[in-house]
């Protein structure tokens, strides 16, 4: 897969190209974020590869090498593991996330590594069964949901530290997606359905379809 970087600094009106990455980032991006104009991470899915594939720069984007990412436990033999962009919060962005899939004969899990310092370095978290990638979010660095097996919907307050359960329903079980802006305000989106909560996701109100 070829891949070129372009860079603005007026919004999108223009654009300048940083360099060809293909030669650096040998994977499938799942996503790219920059903690600042100089330090950037790229995130990918696993192909076989003996390490986690997640990619990092210092000098913004012009050049790139892997992330030296410890293998958390739950990494053991016939694992592999797909990374996720990290997202910062917190005074000057100090606070960061990064999202870790862990596949296992089919079964997905997530670990969540965390940074105090603007990612110059991360920690892994506890092993969370029962989820995937796209049926976690993150408002902040330090505040997020999952939904689990069972149709348990859990949240953290401490970046995946740990973990209680919000509310269990059927709903959680069909949902394909979740998302909050807010503490309170979220949404949950499965086929044909869209349900929205107003006090963090211990109630929800159908706005389109029914479950």
């Amino acid at each position: 897969m070829e891949k070129s970087l372009y860079r603005t600094a007026d919004g999108g009106n223009s654009w300048k190209r940083i360099g060809n990455l293909t030669g650096s980032i040998k994977a499938y991006p799942t996503g790219m974020t920059f903690q600042d104009s100089r330090n950037g991470w790229i995130t990918s899915s696993n192909h076989g590869q003996e390490y986690i594939l997640t990619f990092r720069t210092s000098d913004g984007g012009k050049s790139w090498k892997p992330e030296q990412l410890k293998k958390p436990a739950a990494m053991a033999a016939f694992t592999y593991s797909n990374s996720y962009p990290p997202k910062f919060s917190g005074k000057d962005n100090m606070k960061g996330i990064l999202p870790l899939e862990i596949v296992d004969d089919g079964i997905r899990s997530m670990v969540f590594y965390t940074s105090d310092n603007g990612g110059r370095t991360w920690k892994p978290g506890p092993h969370l069964l029962g989820t995937e990638a796209v049926r976690t979010t993150w408002l902040n660095a330090r505040e997020g949901w999952a939904l689990q097996e069972g149709g348990k919907l859990v949240a953290t307050v401490n970046g995946g530290v740990s973990w209680r359960i919000i509310a269990t329903s059927q709903l959680f079980t069909k949902a394909e997606n979740i998302q909050f802006v807010t503490p309170k305000n979220g949404w949950l989106a499965g086929p044909e359905f869209l349900q929205t909560t107003t006090d963090g996701g211990v109630t929800w109100k159908p706005l389109v379809g029914k479950p």
